[in-house]
């Protein structure tokens, strides 16, 4: 149930709606009026495609994680500030030590986001961001 309510409340902050209403009889002009949402999501610089490139980019690999052949996805929270700092990252699902902590450290080192807003207002939000960690096939 929770999550069909953050599904529905993300759906419905994402979008926006325009009604035209009838034409005026006394000056005939349409008047348009924009329904926005009082919410807008937290966002990373440059949006979603941005913060994939970015995190491909800056994930190191432990390499004592690629000898021991560990992989998988870890799932961290993180606490994005009004003025769009990333702050608080911790381990939700962990799959090593050696992957969490690089994990962490790519929250730590995040540049700040635009901040969810709310009325107006920017809020403080948590976030929960997967990182898959795959190990690249061999061909033997």
């Amino acid at each position: 149930m929770r999550r069909f309510l953050l599904l529905v409340t993300v759906m419905l902050s994402a979008m926006s709606v325009s009604v035209a209403m009838a034409d005026d009889p006394a000056t005939k002009e349409t008047e348009e009026i924009i329904y926005c949402p009082l919410e807008t999501p937290p966002q990373f610089p440059g949006g979603d495609l941005a913060l994939i490139e970015w995190i491909k980019q800056n994930k190191v690999y432990p390499q004592e994680a690629i000898a021991k052949g560990i992989e998988g996805r870890v799932i961290v929270k993180f606490t994005i500030e009004e003025d769009g700092t990333v702050t608080n990252g911790k381990i939700m699902k962990g799959v090593d030590p050696l992957l969490d902590n690089e994990a962490l450290r790519l929250v730590s080192i995040m540049p700040k986001w635009s901040p969810r807003s709310f009325d107006g207002k920017d809020i403080r939000t948590r976030y929960n961001l997967p990182l898959l960690f795959k190990l690249p096939k061999s061909h033997d």
